[in-house]
């Protein structure tokens, strides 16, 4: 072998390792891109179960307030309004519905 054969070679070798490490770089960044969607995506499932649990709690807490209501003797006709206003949609969900 000559030494220009030998210069080729080893100029050869170092293209080939440096293409191997940009892979390797960019195989890396899409690894964490794909890692910080899943995170980003459990996040909104985890907002979304805890808003419905405060919902679950505020429901019941309603329910339980409008027995009381009942229990004390209130009128049944302040009771139903109250009792509409219970089962009724919160109002940031029906101006979505209007968007």
């Amino acid at each position: 072998m000559t030494r220009e054969q030998e210069k080729q070679e080893k100029a050869a070798a170092n293209r080939r390792q440096h293409a191997q490490e940009i892979r390797k770089q960019v195989r890396k960044q899409e690894e964490s891109k794909i890692a910080n969607r899943g995170a980003f995506f459990e996040e909104g499932i985890k907002l979304d179960q805890e808003a419905k649990e405060r919902r679950r709690k505020l429901d019941e807490i309603k329910h339980r307030k409008l027995a009381e209501l009942k229990a004390a003797g209130i009128p049944d006709k302040y009771c139903a309004e109250v009792s509409r206003k219970i089962t009724a949609p919160p109002a940031s969900f029906a101006m979505a519905q209007l968007h």
